[in-house]
């Protein structure tokens, strides 16, 4: 399947960055990383559970607020 996105230049830009943070190479390793992340994070909400990053230094945590 082939899937095509429109994005502006500037989103463009962000996403190549972000690749080469992670050293990801393509679009499609770039996609589905973030898939992967989305799943699990959809399943840990429907099983109740808050998905959040923790600092441990501050003893404090932050929760993931999307839709």
């Amino acid at each position: 399947m082939r899937i095509q996105l429109e994005l502006s230049d500037d989103r463009v830009k962000e996403l190549k960055e972000l690749m080469q943070r992670v050293d990801l190479e393509t679009y499609k390793d770039l996609f589905n990383n973030a898939l992967m992340l989305f799943e699990w994070s959809v399943e840990e909400a429907e099983e109740g559970r808050v998905v959040a990053s923790i600092d441990p230094e501050q003893d404090r945590y932050r929760e993931l607020a999307m839709p």
